[in-house]
Formats: C-alpha cells, sequence, structure tokens
C-alpha cells in the first residue's frame, strides 16, 4: 500500500465569503469548524501518513488560542502559507517527509469529501502519476464582455461544453512529480495565476488523469453555499 501525504490549502482570503470576522474554513458548519471535516477524513486513513494544514500567517494566534488542542489529537502539521495559493501550497509540499511518494492536495473549504472519491483518485494516482477529481459539465457555458459599458456584462460568446470538467480536489501526485513541476513553474512569469495544481503539472507536460467525482463535494464560496454543504453532509451520512 503507497503512503500519502495531505496538504489542507486554509490560507485563502476568503474575500468572496462576505463575513466580518470569520473566514471560510473557520466557518462553523454543523457546529464544528469547517476545516476540521476534511482533516478528520484524511486522518482517520491507514494510507495518509501526514496531514499537513497550510493556514495564512495572520491566523497564526487566532488558530493556536482555538484549534491547538484539536491539532495535536488529530496529529495535523500546521505550515504557513504565502502570498498566493501556489506559494502556500509549496510551502505544505516543503513539509512534506522524503519518505512519502505521493502528496494530495485538498481544498479545507471542501468539507463534504467521502472515502469513496478519495479511494478511487488515490488509486488512479498510483497508476499514472497525477490525478484529480472533477465532474463533467453539464451547463451552458457563456463567456462574458469583458469590459463591459454599464454595471452588467453581455455575453460575449456561448462556449462547446463538450469534454469541459470542473476541477475539485483532491488533486494527487507523485511528489517528485509535483517537485520537479513547481520547479519549473517558478520561471514562469504567470505562475501566480495558478489555480489549482494541475495547471502547474500541465504547464510540465505531464498528462493528468481526470476521475469523476461529485456534485456534492462542494467548494464553500459564499456563506450560502453552506446551506448546500450541510445538506451535503446530512445526504453522505445516509449513503
Amino acid at each position: 500500500m503507497s503512503r500519502f501525504a495531505v496538504i489542507l490549502a486554509a490560507a485563502g482570503k476568503s474575500s468572496r465569503f462576505g463575513h466580518p470576522q470569520h473566514k471560510k474554513v473557520y466557518a462553523s458548519l454543523a457546529g464544528k469548524a469547517m476545516w476540521t471535516f476534511a482533516a478528520q477524513a484524511f486522518g482517520q486513513r491507514t494510507d495518509v501518513a501526514q496531514v499537513i494544514l497550510v493556514i495564512a500567517a495572520e491566523d497564526r494566534e487566532m488558530f493556536d488560542d482555538e484549534f491547538s488542542t484539536l491539532t495535536d489529537s488529530l496529529d495535523i502539521q500546521v505550515v504557513l502559507g504565502g502570498a498566493q495559493r501556489a506559494d502556500s501550497v509549496l510551502n505544505g509540499l516543503r513539509a512534506v517527509r522524503p519518505e512519502i511518494p505521493f502528496v494530495a492536495i485538498h481544498d479545507a473549504a471542501r468539507p463534504c469529501i467521502a472515502s469513496p472519491w478519495i479511494d478511487a483518485v488515490f488509486a488512479a494516482a498510483e497508476k499514472s502519476g497525477a490525478a484529480i477529481l472533477a465532474t463533467p459539465c453539464s451547463a451552458t457555458l457563456k463567456r462574458a464582455d469583458a469590459n463591459p459599458s454599464d454595471a452588467d456584462p453581455i455575453i460575449e460568446q456561448t462556449l462547446p461544453r463538450d469534454n469541459v470538467w470542473l476541477a475539485q480536489t483532491p488533486q494527487v501526485f507523485r511528489r517528485q512529480l509535483l517537485l520537479d513541476a513547481y520547479a519549473a513553474y517558478a520561471q514562469n512569469p504567470h505562475a501566480a495565476s495558478a489555480t489549482d495544481d494541475a495547471a502547474i503539472v500541465e504547464a510540465s507536460g505531464a498528462p493528468v488523469q481526470l476521475i469523476e467525482g461529485s456534485p456534492l463535494n462542494i467548494k464553500v464560496t459564499t456563506q450560502a453555499d453552506l446551506i448546500f454543504a450541510e445538506l451535503a453532509l446530512r445526504a453522505l451520512a445516509t449513503t
């Protein structure tokens, strides 16, 4: 059985969440801080040898006050993030123990991750070296005018949705492949624009396998998403 390290990305600014006091990963969901759902889902697995939570430096004092006992009990290593998402994940990647061959990156704001989906993407990464969860796009895609003349954008183009997938996490890679991809991507002038790790690996030329996930694996972005996340948790508890 291969061993995996899991990096939980929790260092974002949560600018779209709109809460005056809490970032989304610390928001209460079903009576618990949101980040703890993913931490427990991965931490209880026998194939996960290390869980690393990457938080913003500005949150460190608050985090230690509220969650230090919990991180100790869950055996979670806390690492400080950087200016951009890629910087934060790279800080987590540097903390992965060298004997662990595979690394999974998961959004801490995806609390509804379930074991069957983890099983599937872990197995795919073992075979191919790089795999992510994703769902086929079923919506009609519209590109908006980049420079609208009024407050409301207009449709510039309808895009074909054939072969379009919506990326999720976890995204799982052979550790050395991910290290090499990050090293190469650091030389890219657009490196800061990467919004997921698959894009960084793609830029290195390595293929990344798509494993179908579920719409229940929701990423919480706004406060309204908390309602859907709680419903998803209830649905998963009954399956």
